[in-house]
């Protein structure tokens, strides 16, 4: 057979799968364009896409190419300079930020990947999805119509470009893949493609260790029942060389604290998968309304589609007019260790704190060794994945398993499930594709001029009096420009060598004006202004960081600093606590959550409206919403008044 003859052949045989790959882009691209495709533009990063997390991702990214290779591989020494961290902290995506770094010498000054990795996650959940179903059914058409359920999953659309990393959910879909092989028949080579799986894992995101987890266990529970004892063997040797991966890495052993406070704070919400609320104000369904939620329940989306929903509700009554109640006990059975590791990950993602719409229903108080632990995965309710996942087979499988209840339509009935979880979803997917278009031309502090200018002969860059979380576009700029960052961006850990280092040179600069080979970006109008007092200092200001440089560097750069104002009203929200924005109980105002009036609000002083003036006494928020506690009454500040923060 010629070599055309054999090609052919070969797609001929494998044209599904292969149209699942073509859908897979087709996908990627409706929902989000070309513009995260081209690795030279990094503007629709900076405009916070979805969340700013993103570009805390890209600082990780940055910084690492800068650094030098070194023992952890993913060590990098220029942020939290000169300790230096772990990318994986900073969720920048280990293994691909290695490969790349391979080959930054010819990278271009502007490379970003995330564009890239996510079309490759969606490749690989279509692939993944589509082998899953063809396993379970034997047919390729069936497979092809049941991947777009998965590649238009809610949760995968949700987490892409917002937590990169955690969009890689096709590690969860070729674990069950394998989980499902290996209960079928028994081979050794499970256990190493388990084992390929773990070390991906620990390389893109710790997360996914318990979810490949949970499908590796259960496998070895099985078959220790079935008397292969070499299982135990074969999952001790396979845990140790993801162990040793994740030391290479620099993930485990690097001596740093990754518990975090949070756990019970981050938690699922008894109403997850049937609640459309997400971060970014997105329109998850156009069939249900949205449900409250509360405390960090923003982070436990888990909302199936109503097409799913829909498929449930066909599926039970097939199961019952086929009267095969006892062949999906039989089916549990069979299953029983997979059923109840996929019970314990729904209590983890709901945690001891119980939430059921806005009110915690009860908490479990956990003994303080127990919490610290569960505090490395504080964000439990993304521990719901692998359940998550299950669910959309069990409509697909069932939806095959019980035709014949559904007069032998299960294609028609699948497609119809399709295009209703497609038009559900449908507002959120061009909301997504909207924003990455006006996001493509976003301008940022990468594009001042003047700013570039203070960054040419410097090496390094250290924060005064801030009180800013949203620190991640000042490390973007930092690395863009070549400096060492003297603060930590990570999540994880603690950094008392950089911030020892940081003080050390900020004394030195307050005591004898010199700043020599440091930028200096200063978080408040008092702090900058103080700094002026030296003959050859003067400040540039931009957008409420003032960078504290010589004057001969640029005109712009003087001691006299703009005044500050920014406009904002309190949130249109009335509840038992909140009446119209403001606080029943105390005086605050609450504003809607967005990252630029966070970082506005915690450099100012005061809020005005209608000739009353108050003192900023505090600021809390969180995902959703901006508490501005203040000195004085608040009701002047209600919905809709216009209020002036200064």
């Amino acid at each position: 057979m010629s070599k055309e003859k054999a090609l052919l052949k070969y797609f001929i045989n494998n044209k599904w799968l292969i149209a699942t790959v073509l859908a897979a882009i087709i996908a990627f691209l409706c929902i989000y364009g070309i513009t995260p495709l081209n690795v030279t533009n990094d503007r629709w990063i900076m405009a916070e896409y979805d969340e700013k997390d993103i570009i805390g991702h890209y600082a990780g990214w940055l910084s690492f190419r800068n650094s030098e290779w070194a023992f952890p591989l993913g060590y990098t020494s220029s942020l939290a300079y000169p300790e230096g961290t772990m990318i994986s902290y900073m969720d920048s995506l280990p293994w691909i930020s290695i490969f790349f770094k391979i080959f930054r010498g010819i990278l271009p000054e502007t490379f970003q990947f995330f564009g890239i990795y996510v079309l490759l996650s969606f490749i690989l959940q279509g692939i993944s999805s589509f082998l899953i179903v063809r396993e379970i059914t034997d047919n390729d058409l069936y497979a092809f119509i049941s991947s777009n359920l998965f590649l238009f999953s809610p949760v995968l659309l949700e987490r892409s470009f917002r937590h990169t990393a955690l969009g890689s959910q096709w590690l969860i879909l070729f674990a069950i893949l394998i989980y499902i092989k290996n209960h079928k028949k028994n081979k050794y080579m499970y256990y190493a493609m388990y084992t390929f799986l773990m070390i991906l894992a620990i390389g893109i995101h710790p997360y996914f260790l318990p979810m490949v987890g949970v499908f590796l266990l259960s496998s070895v529970l099985e078959d220790i029942t079935r008397k292969r004892y070499i299982a135990i063997a074969l999952f001790a040797g396979g845990m140790a060389i993801t162990y040793g991966t994740g030391c290479l890495l620099g993930v485990l052993g690097s001596g740093k604290e990754v518990t975090r406070f949070g756990y019970g704070y981050y938690s699922m919400n008894l109403n997850a998968i049937i609640n459309p609320t997400s971060l970014g104000g997105y329109t998850w369904s156009s069939i249900i309304k949205s449900f409250p939620q509360t405390l960090g329940n923003y982070d436990g989306f888990n909302y199936l589609g109503f097409g799913i929903l829909i498929g449930l509700f066909i599926l039970f009554p097939a199961i019952l007019l086929c009267k095969k109640a006892k062949n999906l006990a039989r089916f549990l059975r069979a299953h029983i260790f997979l059923v109840i590791g996929l019970i314990l990950c729904t209590i983890f993602a709901v945690s001891n704190v119980v939430t059921l719409n806005e009110k915690i229903v009860f908490q479990v108080n956990l003994p303080d060794k127990i919490e610290a632990l569960c505090g490395i995965f504080r964000a439990s309710s993304r521990l719901f994945y692998p359940v998550y996942y299950c669910i959309f087979l069990t409509v697909v499988y069932g939806i095959w398993k019980y035709r014949y209840a559904l007069g032998k339509k299960s294609y028609i009935v699948l497609s119809i499930i399709v295009l209703v979880q497609l038009f559900d979803i449908h507002s959120c997917i061009f909301q997504k594709h909207n924003a990455m278009v006006k996001n493509a031309s976003y301008n940022s502090i990468l594009d001042d001029q003047v700013l570039k200018r203070i960054a040419s002969d410097k090496e390094s860059m250290v924060i005064d009096a801030f009180n800013d979380p949203l620190q991640y576009k000042l490390g973007v700029w930092g690395a863009k420009n070549g400096l060492n960052i003297i603060f930590p961006l990570a999540g994880s850990g603690t950094f008392d060598i950089a911030n020892n280092y940081s003080e050390k040179i900020i004394t030195h600069f307050s005591e004898t004006g010199e700043l020599k080979d440091t930028v200096l970006v200063v978080g408040n109008r008092p702090s900058a202004e103080a700094y002026t007092a030296f003959d050859n200092i003067g400040v540039y200001k931009y957008q409420g960081y003032y960078f504290v440089a010589d004057m001969k560097i640029d005109p712009a750069i003087s001691k006299y600093i703009p005044e500050d104002s920014y406009t904002v009203s309190a949130a249109d929200y009335t509840d038992e606590n909140w009446d119209r924005g403001v606080f029943v109980w105390g005086n605050a105002v609450l504003i809607p959550y967005d990252s630029e009036s966070l970082r506005k609000i915690y450099k100012a002083e005061t809020i005005r409206c209608n000739g009353e003036v108050s003192n900023i006494t505090g600021i809390d928020f969180d995902e959703q919403w901006i508490q501005i506690w203040i000195d004085s009454d608040d009701t002047v500040y209600a919905y809709p008044s216009e209020i002036v923060v200064e």
